[in-house]
């Protein structure tokens, strides 16, 4: 199969393809990535071409409610605004390549490297657990123009929604997740929340490749101005998860944990583990209704149930 390269190009209000008829790429696969039928998939295309007849990965983004052209705008402002290998930043992000309005695609460039999760589970992360928390405040520390917002009122009515479908599909737990949800919510009120700030709101160590000293930052849809702990909490609660789901106990990565909030309150030394603390709570219970619709994490359910209730009783005592 051979194709016309497409490049993508924008403006404050437009965002369209050009087709450049000088390079032409050969399709060598196409691989389903991620399929939410009826909302999204993903699609990764490999292609070889041009002169050195590398691979090109470019990975394609199909939602039912149309292409996602707001992310295409900010990965080129991210990019621009310093977060691009290409330009000696070792923390990057992808570069948008188009957008087919027609298929409600846009398309993106492959990053290198290996998903940190994978390392990980592998024991090889040492030193890059503070490569990681560099990067996350270096994206916090960047600044684009966006006026999409998200409050710590915006995160308790996605966790309040959360835990109710949960006790209705559980309703044996209905009170320890009923007794979980008003905690959360308590302890939520005394929050004082921080300058916004661009986060990326779904931070967790699947959303970062890791080439050497380098790092790539994916999956920006959700990005919107808000409170810097709450990617932070985010990240730590997603740490805990997997010790619990691969090692049935919630403590495998906590000295990895440490050293992530360490490093980055270094960085950005306004945020306070209080508020880190908050906000890796608040994840750990959504992760009790993602445990029970995620295939293969059922069995983690109790253990976050458990694990809520513990954290919740320590931070009130």
């Amino acid at each position: 199969v051979q194709i016309a390269l497409p490049t993508y190009s924008v403006s404050p209000t437009v965002a369209h393809w050009s087709l450049r008829s000088d390079r032409s790429l050969a399709l060598r696969r196409a691989q389903l990535v991620r399929h939410k039928p009826g909302r999204r998939c993903v699609i990764r295309y490999a292609f070889e071409g041009g002169d050195t007849g590398e691979e090109l990965g470019i990975f394609a983004k199909m939602r039912s409610r149309g292409p996602d052209v707001r992310t295409q705008r900010l990965l080129v402002q991210l990019r621009q605004a310093g977060l691009d290998h290409a330009r000696g930043s070792r923390v990057g992000v992808p570069a948008a390549v188009g957008v087919v309005p027609e298929l409600a695609l846009t398309l993106q460039s492959a990053c290198p490297g290996e998903m940190l999760t994978l390392k990980l589970i592998s024991g090889e992360v040492d030193e890059t657990i503070e490569h990681v928390a560099d990067g996350l405040a270096r994206l916090h520390d960047t600044v684009v123009n966006t006026t999409r917002t998200h409050t710590i009122e915006d995160e308790l009515d996605i966790l309040n929604a959360r835990l109710r479908e949960a006790w209705i599909g559980r309703p044996g737990d209905r009170a320890r997740i009923d007794a979980i949800e008003e905690a959360c919510n308590d302890m939520a009120r005394g929050l004082v929340e921080g300058p916004p700030r661009g986060l990326h709101r779904d931070f967790y160590p699947d959303q970062v490749l890791v080439d050497g000293d380098r790092l790539s930052l994916l999956d920006l849809d959700l990005y919107a101005l808000g409170d810097c702990p709450l990617d932070v909490g985010n990240f730590v609660a997603h740490l805990t998860e997997l010790s619990l789901r691969t090692h049935a106990r919630p403590d495998r990565f906590s000295g990895l944990e440490r050293r992530f909030e360490v490093r980055y309150c270094e960085r950005m030394p306004e945020v306070t583990a209080e508020a880190i603390r908050v906000y890796r709570i608040l994840t750990l219970a959504r992760h009790i209704r993602l445990s029970m619709i995620i295939e293969g994490r059922e069995s983690t359910t109790h253990r976050l149930i458990d694990q809520c209730e513990r954290e919740l009783a320590e931070f009130s005592g």
